[in-house]
C-alpha cells in the first residue's frame, strides 16, 4: 500500500501559486531592468545637453537658440523625473513580489514538511504492522512445532 498525503491537492495548488508568483516576479524584474536602461539613457542625454549648454557662452549663440536649448533641457529633465518615478514604482513592485514569493515558499515548505512527517508516521505504522505480522507468524510457527513435538514425543 502506498502513502497518500491527504493535503496533496493543497500542496499542488500552493506550488502552482508559487510558480505564478515567480513568473510575475521575473516579469517585474524585466520591466525594472528596462526602466533602468531608459533612465540611464535619458540621464545621459540630459548630461550631454547640459554640457552643451555650458559651452554656449564660448561659442556665441543667439537668444532664440539658447531658449530652444533651455526648453530641450527642461523636457529631458521632465523625462528623467518621470523615469525616476517609474523606476521607483517598479522597485516597490519588485519588493512586494519578492515578499509574496517568500511567503508562498514558506507555505509550500510547511506543506512539504507535513507531507514528510505524515510519510514517516505512515512508514512507522507500516513497519509496526509488518513486525506484528512477523511476530504472529513466528508464534504460530513455534506453537505448531511445539504441538508436533508433543504429538511425536
Amino acid at each position: 500500500m502506498a502513502y497518500s498525503f491527504p493535503l496533496q491537492r493543497i500542496l499542488d495548488l500552493k506550488e502552482r501559486e508559487k510558480e505564478f508568483l515567480v513568473r510575475s516576479l521575473a516579469d517585474s524584474l524585466q520591466k525594472k531592468e528596462t526602466a533602468e536602461k531608459e533612465y540611464i539613457e535619458t540621464r545621459h542625454i540630459q548630461q550631454r545637453a547640459e554640457e552643451h549648454l555650458s559651452r554656449i557662452p564660448e561659442q556665441g549663440i543667439q537668444v532664440k537658440e539658447l531658449l530652444e536649448q533651455y526648453r530641450f533641457i527642461q523636457q529631458v529633465a521632465g523625462k528623467v523625473k518621470r523615469a525616476e518615478e517609474i523606476l521607483s514604482t517598479l522597485e516597490k513592485e519588485v519588493e512586494r513580489e519578492m515578499e509574496k514569493v517568500k511567503g508562498k515558499e514558506m507555505e509550500v515548505k510547511t506543506y512539504r514538511r507535513l507531507r514528510e512527517n505524515g510519510y514517516r508516521e505512515w512508514l512507522n505504522e507500516e513497519e509496526k504492522k509488518e513486525q506484528k505480522a512477523l511476530d504472529e507468524i513466528s508464534i504460530h510457527s513455534f506453537l505448531k512445532k511445539r504441538e508436533n513435538a508433543t504429538q511425536t514425543g
